[in-house]
């Protein structure tokens, strides 16, 4: 099913690496993104986890998401989460990921705090 998929886009955007996630990030649809995390994280430059379009998070993506921030933080690379809303937003709250990771309302400002 259509609404089933996860589509990951890896964007450059003024010095940093966006990934722009749309769909669901969940066991099924998971290794769709792992390469392009851990790629992101081995290339250097600041990421920002664009999730304006992810509709539905697991505890599989949070994860991932987990796993890709801690390999950012160790390496000293900038880590920002952008454009959660509604039910991934309430799973990020959840855990209280706010207090290890900057979070902003849209891609423009995510780039704008790791300047």
């Amino acid at each position: 099913m259509a609404d089933e998929t996860l589509i990951v886009n890896e964007l450059a955007e003024s010095g940093a690496t966006v990934l722009e996630l749309k769909g669901r990030l969940e066991v099924a649809t998971i290794a769709l993104a792992q390469d392009k995390f851990a790629d992101a994280v081995a290339s250097g430059p600041p990421i920002v986890l664009d999730l304006a379009k992810l509709a539905h998070l697991s505890s599989a993506g949070l994860r991932l998401i987990l796993k890709t921030m801690k390999q950012a933080q160790a390496s000293r690379q900038p880590f920002v989460i952008s454009g959660a809303r509604g039910p991934v937003k309430e799973v990020l709250d959840s855990i209280g990921l706010r207090q290890f990771c900057p979070f902003a309302r849209s891609r423009a400002e995510a780039i704008a705090k790791l300047n």
